[in-house]
């Protein structure tokens, strides 16, 4: 199942909490029946916990069928995965990020996709 992991300022406080700061945010998916799945949204602060699913994360999207996440480096060629903190991708991020998914409700489904341009990059080392 497609995972993806980041830093943002876009902390979503879930509880009465006031802290901010950079919060590690990762968006997956778990089951939500035969062949379905919800997508759901986890939101630490530092120190993050190491990642755990958890059923008390919010859920952003019920009847998840198909979600593809596709990322594109600097000169636009496509990859299933990427870690940045990896030389496999001399620690660079992504320029790019494609996302399809696809929602089924009764007998149809309906697919939804964007490409997002990262505004700020850590280019290749190359």
């Amino acid at each position: 199942m497609p995972r993806l992991r980041f830093a943002s300022l876009a902390h979503l406080p879930l509880e009465q909490s006031k802290r901010e700061g950079v919060a590690q945010i990762v968006y997956y998916e778990t089951p939500a029946g035969e062949e379905l799945f919800q997508l759901r949204r986890a939101d630490n602060l530092y120190p993050y916990p190491p990642f755990e699913v958890d059923n008390r994360d919010p859920v952003l999207c019920d009847l998840v069928k198909r979600l593809e996440i596709t990322y594109l480096d600097q000169d636009g060629n496509a990859y299933e995965y990427w870690d940045s903190e990896s030389d496999e991708v001399d620690y660079a991020t992504p320029a790019a990020i494609h996302f399809l998914i696809e929602l089924a409700q009764g007998g149809t489904t309906t697919v939804f996709e964007t490409r997002v341009s990262l505004p700020v990059v850590r280019e290749s080392l190359e």
